[in-house]
């Protein structure tokens, strides 16, 4: 499983890595997969649900697959998407959608028109994790094709920032007060708008400092970091 969301009827929405996509409604179980549905491929990367409750699902092979409840629309590189190998996706305040690929940068969709970055994260690298953060400024997280060579972006709308240069980006979070949170492949790091902190061996007890996976913030504020040695607990 590398996604799991919650729409809002509380169904649990989950993307798997060949058996296509998943819904438990708490009683039940549905499959939603090539042979019963009209998904795009069973190699799921990401989900994400835009304010209209449509599923947005992308994929290892084929591209993004729309789904409304009842109607199934996939959009692929003939759309102008930049590539049908999806790792990551995000939504933003305006609903625009944002792709992040394998290895060929990223695409924007507005509901009408595709648009392409490539120069700001290189291109040989894959945009693991995307965030959008209180000032609709959207984060992108990359992974290199070496160790240690990855990095992470800011986009304004105008203007990209570049940080972490030199670490693979695997997951963000968004925190109560408006900071960001990344998984590294250094440990964690949290950027309050001005100043980092970095948490790794020397001064955390995080369960592995050499892949932080995944984050998410509970609403009592605790974060939890998903390692490649279990999961470590953050209390506020």
């Amino acid at each position: 499983v590398y996604s799991i969301v919650v729409d809002s009827l509380d169904n649990k929405w989950f993307g798997t890595s060949g058996g296509g996509v998943l819904k438990f409604d708490g009683a039940n179980w549905t499959s939603y997969t090539t042979n019963n549905s009209g998904i795009a491929s069973n190699s799921i990367s990401s989900i994400a649900i835009d304010a209209r409750g449509n599923k947005w699902i992308a994929t290892w092979d084929a591209g993004v697959s729309k789904f409304d409840d009842t109607n199934w629309t996939t959009y692929n590189t003939t759309n102008d998407l930049v590539s049908n190998n999806i790792r990551s996706l995000a939504i933003d305040k305006q609903g625009n959608k944002w792709f992040g690929t394998w290895q060929f940068g990223i695409s924007k969709y507005d509901g009408i028109n595709w648009t392409t970055y490539s120069s700001a994260v290189a291109t040989s690298h894959t945009i693991f994790s995307i965030a959008v953060d209180a000032h609709d400024n959207k984060w992108f997280g990359a992974v290199g094709t070496g160790y240690h060579d990855g990095g992470l972006s800011k986009f304004d709308g105008t203007s990209w920032t570049t940080y972490l240069g030199g670490s693979d980006i695997w997951a963000e979070a968004l925190d109560t007060d408006g900071s960001m949170w990344f998984g590294t492949s250094g440990g964690a790091s949290k950027f309050d708008g001005t100043n980092w902190t970095i948490y790794n061996a020397s001064n955390s007890g995080l369960s592995d400092y050499t892949g932080v996976n995944s984050i998410t913030i509970d609403a009592q504020g605790n974060k939890w970091f998903g390692t490649w040695a279990g999961v470590s607990v953050f209390y506020k």
